[in-house]
């Protein structure tokens, strides 16, 4: 039959469109249904459409690191099904959060079903979406896990839902392990009937056209997507490029920790090689293999042509190798709490420190590293009081320039590429005890470039009065800021404490872990910015003036950074005199491909820290400790770990 099929591009067009239209469909009806704020509010999921043989076809919008994560996990549990002698039938809907079995880490949970037509296999329908509680033993996002087990509860791919009807044991099992099961059991029904939508939407494609013009063009939608593909790496450089970045930290005492990506290209295929990249550590920040193939991914298919369709055909021309036992692919049963982002987004940046020596006009800088910071307790606004979990996201760092385009500001981490929204603040004040004092731009916080990068936030937030908490801080960039590219600065790295109501000190706390606050307190997150991309002397002398009057930089940094004079009254250009300047700062420029070239740089606690500050590391110090620590801070607490 598929031989007899002539090509029709408006047809082609149609049913490309009309996927699209289907994972849209899907996502609608998620983030409507969705009871948690996390994938309803901040839309922490994603939805994707499969072959019939797992090969991935059509990617909604969502996050990166979940949808190319996806691809892993359906297939690990479809091989899984089939080792066992289980046949997965039609009105499956399959449950898994195994980071060990394809996903990306336990946090996520994927629901995906079967599309049979007629009693054939023609699709898979795939919804993953981060839930409130994975019954993980510290609660919250776990940043000192140390095993899998302390990660939550293994749901291996299980049958929720069987001929379309709830497997009501199961799902009793899955609610008896939460925290909070009441509101999951909505979230569960919200995943399960997101993909039902996109089950009926495709088997509506397959009355319409018929299942082999379907399967025809669906090959051909792949297909078109590998052509295009080798197209462009076809006109790439071929030979060997390396980039490093680093982790801060794993909150077991392991500091700066290196991931390394070789990639080789050879005509039109490109190896990702990470055998580099340190051992895996004792912390929670290990990455999986769904994770790191997902973020390994990312800067390359944002480096094409946006117009090929993310889909199986991109991903044959990209290879991974990732030894076991690696920080980027740990070996069981290290905990992997923290797969997607933390060390997730240094992996996004190695590959973009690579490719910058390729194609530095379609590579970001580096994108901040995203706080994920989650604050958990009793409502004592109720009574009895009832436990929460809030997960805000709020301070959320900047974005990377790129060429031609100055990086957004809030816009989350590198591995949701701003698929992720942020919680409205009226909407987090009556859903928790917590109140939201500032969440602003910062001055003098960001890439400097030619394109800046998105500069930092600084977010503050209290407890009503009568309220404690648990404040987990599993994410990164504090330490490491992230990569200036062609000639940008790096970002502007960040910090985290509590400030005293009564004093006004400040307590930074370094490192990974959980920090504990009461209503004495207001607590402080400054987000890292993104990396810049290009000479800051190379700017728009009007974007630098522009950038002074709205409060982005300083005067001060107009001049130095920039070599632009303005009036401080009247923020005028002194034509003349930026002229000259500019022209004496190039000759002492040093500018280079990326920055920072070492680990731990960052120093933003160093430039506003104040006597009488105190400075408090959540795990043990770094071996080689930091000199102006020795000399400036007089008192250094340490929360050890066995």
């Amino acid at each position: 039959m598929k031989e007899e099929l002539e090509y029709d591009p408006i047809l082609f067009s149609v049913i490309l469109h009309y996927l699209d239209a289907t994972t849209k469909d899907m996502t609608t009806t998620l983030e409507h249904s969705a009871r948690g704020s996390i994938i309803s509010l901040i839309r922490d999921f994603s939805c994707s459409l499969y072959t019939a043989e797992t090969d991935m076809l059509y990617l909604e919008e969502g996050l990166p690191v979940h949808t190319l994560a996806c691809r892993e996990n359906i297939k690990a549990c479809t091989k899984w099904y089939k080792r066992a002698g289980e046949e997965i039938k039609d009105g499956d809907y399959i449950l898994n959060n195994d980071p060990y079995l394809g996903n990306s880490h336990k946090g996520d949970h994927s629901i995906f079903t079967p599309v049979y037509y007629k009693g054939e296999l023609m699709f898979w329908s795939m919804v993953l979406a981060h839930v409130t509680d994975t019954g993980s033993a510290q609660g919250g996002s776990s940043p000192n896990a140390s095993t899998i087990w302390e990660d939550g509860v293994t749901f291996p791919g299980i049958k929720m839902f069987e001929n379309e009807m709830a497997n009501k044991p199961n799902i009793h099992m899955y609610l008896s392990n939460l925290r909070y099961p009441e509101p999951q059991k909505g979230d569960l029904y919200a995943i399960r009937g997101a993909a039902r939508i996109g089950k009926r939407r495709l088997l509506s494609l397959c009355d319409e056209y018929g299942p082999d013009l379907v399967r025809y063009y669906t090959k051909a939608i792949i297909d078109y997507a590998d052509k295009k593909i080798s197209e462009e790496i076809s006109e790439w450089p071929d030979g060997v490029y390396v980039g490093e970045a680093w982790g801060d930290s794993d909150g077991r005492g392991t500091w700066d920790i290196k991931v390394c990506c070789r990639l080789t290209i050879k005509g039109d295929m490109l190896t990702l090689d990470w055998s580099d990249s340190d051992p895996q550590v004792k912390g929670s920040i290990n990455s999986s293999i769904g994770a790191l193939k997902a973020n390994s991914c990312n800067p390359i298919l944002c480096a094409i042509d946006p117009s090929i369709p993310h889909n199986e055909g991109c991903l044959r021309h990209i290879n991974i190798i990732a030894p076991e036992g690696l920080v980027v692919h740990a070996k069981w049963p290290a905990s992997l709490a923290q797969a997607t982002y933390n060390i997730g987004e240094a992996v996004i940046e190695a590959v973009q420190r690579a490719l910058a020596h390729v194609i530095p006009d379609r590579v970001t800088g580096g994108w901040g590293r995203q706080p994920s910071d989650f604050y958990c307790g009793y409502d004592r606004r109720s009574k009895p009081p009832i436990p929460y979990e809030a997960t805000h996201f709020y301070g959320s760092p900047g974005g990377g320039a790129s060429r031609g385009n100055d990086g957004w500001p809030a816009i989350h981490a590198a591995a949701s590429l701003g698929g992720m929204k942020t919680e409205a603040i009226e909407i987090h004040e009556i859903n928790y005890p917590g109140i939201i004092e500032k969440h602003e731009i910062l001055t003098d916080c960001e890439g400097y470039g030619q394109w800046n990068g998105g500069p930092a936030i600084d977010f503050r937030m209290r407890l009503l009065q009568g309220h404690e908490a648990a404040s987990d801080s599993p994410g990164g960039g504090f330490e490491n800021p992230c990569a200036g590219i062609n000639g940008g600065y790096a970002g502007s790295g960040g910090c985290r404490g509590f400030e005293s109501h009564e004093t006004g000190k400040k307590t930074f706390y370094r490192g990974m872990g959980t920090m504990k606050m009461d209503d004495t307190q207001t607590a402080f997150y400054i987000a890292p910015s993104g990396g810049g991309w290009g000479s800051p002397l190379d700017r728009d002398i009007e974007k630098v003036r522009h950038d002074a009057r709205d409060e982005f930089i300083s005067i001060h940094t107009a001049k130095v950074v920039y070599g632009v004079v303005l009036d401080p009254a009247t923020y005028e250009i002194d034509h003349q005199s930026t002229q000259e300047l500019r022209k004496k700062l190039k000759t002492k420029e040093e500018r280079k491909i990326l920055t920072p070239d070492k680990p731990g740089i960052a120093n933003y606690v160093e430039k506003i820290y104040k006597p009488g500050d105190e400075v408090i590391y959540l795990e043990p110090l770094p071996t080689s400790h930091k000199d102006w620590i020795k000399g400036v801070v007089q008192e250094i607490k340490t929360i050890g770990l066995d």
